[in-house]
């Protein structure tokens, strides 16, 4: 799973295949609400998602996997079979 600008994309690996779904902008805040106990506040969504991806050893943009993360984790074979032109291209 991962997303960019309140897009989160889901990956099924083993089947080689990918759906989209849009959160709504209220979850993170926009517009800001005008009363109860989140008055005037949001949640930096893309800054966080980019942190916690680059601490996975996924590309904080992207959030695909670096190259080093799937060797790390075994598999490489695996991504190879089903990206073959390179998961970056997904």
């Amino acid at each position: 799973m991962f997303g960019c600008m309140g897009k989160i994309l889901f990956v099924d690996v083993a089947k080689g295949s990918f759906s989209e779904f849009q959160l709504q902008k209220e979850v993170y805040g926009e517009p800001l609400l005008k009363d109860g106990p989140l008055k005037g506040k949001s949640f930096p969504l893309v800054e966080k998602v980019g942190l916690h991806w680059k601490a996975m050893g996924w590309n904080e943009r992207s959030g695909m996997p670096e190259a080093q993360t799937i060797e790390r984790l075994g598999l490489g074979e695996l991504a190879a079979k089903h990206f073959p032109k390179g998961i970056e291209q997904v």
